[in-house]
């Protein structure tokens, strides 16, 4: 049984939802949440790095996702 990960970006307004598809046997998948997360709406949350949290929160997970999936085969 191969575990497939597909990850994606749910967006709802300013608000969004970081998400993966998994495989967990054939032709049953579930979605999972892994992280939540807001767009930055003012230069106040520019200014106190809003961007930059959201890079490094969706370079954080993207390695772990590639991690886990290299120790679950």
């Amino acid at each position: 049984n191969d575990n497939i990960l597909i990850p994606f970006i749910l967006i709802e307004g300013f608000d969004c939802q970081l998400l993966g598809l998994r495989l967990i046997q054939p032709k049953l998948y579930v979605i999972e949440e892994i992280d939540r997360f807001s767009f930055p709406i003012s230069k106040k949350h520019i200014k106190k790095g809003a961007i930059e949290d959201m890079v490094n929160l969706l370079t954080f997970e993207r390695v772990n996702m590639t991690l886990r999936t290299q120790k679950e085969h």
